[in-house]
C-alpha cells in the first residue's frame, strides 16, 4: 500500500509539473507570435519598400554606370600616344545609331614624316579602328596641315574601364 501511495504522489507530481511545463510552453509562443508580429508591421510598415526601392536605384545605377562613356579616358589615351612632333586643334566626337564612337580631328605637324609616324601609331593601337589620315597639306609657315578620322574601341572610353591602368596604355 505504500508503494501504491508513492506511485500515486509521483504521478500526480509528474502530471502537475507536465501542466506547468505546457503553460510555460503556451505563455513562450504567445510571447514569440507577439514578436513576429511587431517585425512583421515593422517591415511592412515601409521598411521593405524602401530596401526593394533602394535595390532597384542601385541596379539602375549599375546599368547606367555600366553603359556611361567617359571621354576623358580617349583624352588620356591621346595624350599618351600621340607623338611630340604634332597637335591636334580641332576635335569632333559623335555616336552613331549603332552606338559606334567616331571621332574626327584636325591636327598640325612639324613634318609629313611625323603624320606618318602617328599615322603608323594608331593603326598599331587596337582602341583606334579605322585611322585615316587625309587632306595633308602644307601651311604658309611651312607646316603640314592633316584631317584625322577613325572609330573608337568603345573599351576605351567606357566609365566602368577607366578605373584600371590598362585601358589607358592601349
Amino acid at each position: 500500500m505504500l508503494i501504491a501511495f508513492i506511485v500515486t504522489v509521483i504521478t500526480f507530481l509528474t502530471s502537475l509539473g507536465v501542466y506547468f511545463y505546457e503553460r510555460q510552453l503556451r505563455s513562450n509562443i504567445v510571447s514569440l507570435n507577439d514578436q513576429i508580429a511587431k517585425v512583421n508591421e515593422n517591415l511592412s510598415g515601409g521598411f521593405l519598400d524602401e530596401l526593394k526601392r533602394l535595390s532597384n536605384r542601385i541596379e539602375t545605377s549599375k546599368l547606367i554606370l555600366g553603359d556611361h562613356l567617359s571621354t576623358s579616358d580617349f583624352f588620356l589615351f591621346l595624350e599618351k600616344n600621340t607623338m611630340r612632333a604634332l597637335y591636334f586643334k580641332e576635335f569632333q566626337y559623335s555616336l552613331d545609331a549603332s552606338r559606334n564612337i567616331l571621332i574626327k580631328m584636325r591636327g598640325q605637324a612639324q613634318s609629313f614624316n611625323a603624320v606618318a609616324l602617328q599615322s603608323d601609331i594608331f593603326s598599331k593601337t587596337p582602341s583606334i579602328k579605322s585611322p585615316i589620315f587625309s587632306d595633308l597639306s602644307l601651311d604658309n609657315n611651312g607646316n603640314v596641315t592633316f584631317s584625322f578620322s577613325g572609330r573608337v574601341d568603345p573599351s576605351l572610353v567606357l566609365y566602368k574601364n577607366s578605373f584600371t591602368e590598362t585601358s589607358f596604355s592601349q
